[in-house]
């Protein structure tokens, strides 16, 4: 059983948990730029990699949620990962031949990383934070862009190149609320513990 933390130990495990966000989220912007910059990647490998992208966010969310100690802002984070790792088990395991499979996985992995950050910002409109509106209109682009992903309205891209854009634009997304959160750690973990 976990030890409780105490208020000192409180803010290093939050600022812990961002750093491990802003180091996915960078990992992402830098797979994001290397398929834009090179989108001749095949099929297969372009799910393999999301499939590990996929990994190391679900173990980020499970390490997140067994380390949490009471943490309401992540108490659905064990929920997530099994998504994430659902998700990251299709696109590497079943060998699809149509980008537009991938496209689709990535799809729904960008609402649900949206809707967890939704989640994040409403909990943290309830603690009355004024930090919330960034977190929540965040993750609403990542939704607007797991949609974008899916519906591929971009004809004029090659759709590795708009997988890679959006890894990065959600990357950049979400690591910008990390540090607005890391910034304002000490009123953030009033809220949620």
């Amino acid at each position: 059983m976990a030890r409780k933390l105490t208020g000192n130990r409180k803010e290093p495990t939050f600022n812990l948990f961002l750093s491990g966000s802003i180091f996915m989220n960078a990992l992402f912007a830098v797979v994001g730029l290397v398929l834009f910059v090179w989108p001749v990647f095949s099929n297969k490998m372009i799910g393999i990699i999301l499939g590990i992208l996929f990994i190391i966010h679900g173990l980020e969310s499970l390490l997140r949620f067994y380390l949490r100690d009471g943490a309401k802002l992540y108490a659905l984070d064990s929920v997530f990962a099994i998504l994430f790792f659902v998700l990251a088990l299709i696109v590497i395991a079943i060998p699809y031949d149509s980008i537009q499979f991938v496209t689709n996985i990535l799809g729904l992995y960008y609402i649900l990383r949206g809707v967890l950050n939704i989640s994040h910002g409403v909990w943290i409109l309830v603690g009355r934070d004024e930090s919330w509106l960034f977190t929540f209109v965040t993750g609403a682009v990542i939704v607007v862009l797991g949609i974008l992903t899916i519906i591929n309205p971009f004809g004029s891209l090659e759709v590795t190149q708009v997988i890679g854009l959006f890894l990065m634009l959600s990357a950049v997304l979400c690591i910008t609320n990390d540090i607005i959160l890391k910034k304002r750690v000490s009123e953030v973990v009033k809220i949620f513990w």
